[in-house]
C-alpha cells in the first residue's frame, strides 16, 4: 500500500454524465489520495480558482488535517494525479483525475479513469470474513475456548518463546562458546 498524499479538489472535475450511483457524493469536498508528492500524508487543496495549497504534517493516517497548522500556497509545476476507489451497492468505481500546474496555478484537470468493477466478490469476502468474525466472538465466549488458551495456547507459546531466546543467545555468543571448546 505505502504511504500517499490527500488532495481534495474544489474546483469542477470533469464526470461522464453517466455516474448515476455516484450522484450524491459531493466531489468538491470528496479526499482522493494521490502518490505523485512527498507521500508523507500531506494536504493538498485545489481551491475554486485553480490555486495548489498544501498542509503538511498530518501526525498519523487516523488524524484529521491539523487545523492549527496553515495552508500555504504551492509552487508546484507538473503533473499531479489523484484517484479514488468508491464502494457502492450495484458496482465499485475507479475514479482518477489528472491536473496540469504551472507554478502553482491549474492549467487544466482531466479524468483519465473512470471504471465500473464488479463488487460480487468483494461483497462474498466481506460477509465470509463478517461470518468467521462472529463466529469467532460466539467461540471467545465458550468455556471450552477459555481452558483451550490457558491449558494449551499459553504453554506452547511459552515453550517456544522460551527456546527461542535460547537459540537467540546461543546464536549472538557463538564465536564466544566457539573460541572456548577449541584450545587453539
Amino acid at each position: 500500500m505505502g504511504m500517499f498524499d490527500y488532495v481534495i479538489c474544489e474546483y469542477e472535475i470533469p464526470l461522464p454524465k453517466d455516474c448515476k450511483e455516484l450522484s450524491n457524493v459531493k466531489w468538491n469536498e470528496y479526499t482522493f489520495q494521490s502518490k505523485d508528492m512527498n507521500c508523507l500524508m500531506d494536504d493538498y487543496r485545489i481551491t475554486k480558482t485553480g490555486k495548489l495549497l498544501v498542509r503538511e504534517s498530518r501526525p498519523d493516517f487516523y488524524s484529521e488535517p491539523s487545523s492549527d497548522l496553515p495552508e500555504v500556497e504551492s509552487s508546484y509545476h507538473g503533473e499531479l494525479n489523484f484517484y479514488a476507489y468508491e464502494q457502492r451497492n450495484k458496482y465499485d468505481y475507479s475514479v482518477s483525475f489528472n491536473a496540469k500546474f504551472s507554478y502553482g496555478k491549474l492549467d487544466a484537470i482531466e479524468l483519465t479513469e473512470f471504471e465500473k468493477h464488479s463488487n460480487e466478490n468483494r461483497k462474498s469476502y466481506q460477509a465470509e470474513f463478517k461470518k468467521q468474525a462472529e463466529l469467532h466472538q460466539t467461540r471467545k465466549t465458550k468455556l471450552w475456548y477459555k481452558t483451550y488458551r490457558a491449558f494449551y495456547v499459553k504453554p506452547i507459546k511459552y515453550l517456544f518463546r522460551t527456546i527461542y531466546k535460547v537459540l537467540s543467545h546461543i546464536k549472538s555468543n557463538w564465536f564466544m562458546y566457539e573460541s572456548k571448546l577449541l584450545p587453539w
